[in-house]
């Protein structure tokens, strides 16, 4: 199966506090969101994404 690259890779918080993993393709991405238990809407204080 072909991965889906995207270009800058975007940091994405771990369930480890303090970890971060900066990824490149949206397969990635999605393993490490669905570990989450809490969501929230992109932009809001609880996203896991880590924007600088």
């Amino acid at each position: 199966m072909a991965l889906h690259w995207f270009n800058p890779p975007v940091p994405v918080k771990t369930e480890r506090p303090g970890i971060i993993h900066n990824v490149n393709n949206a397969e990635t991405a999605g393993e490490e969101l669905m570990k989450w238990t809490k969501r929230a809407l992109a932009g809001t204080s609880r996203c896991a994404f880590a924007w600088p």
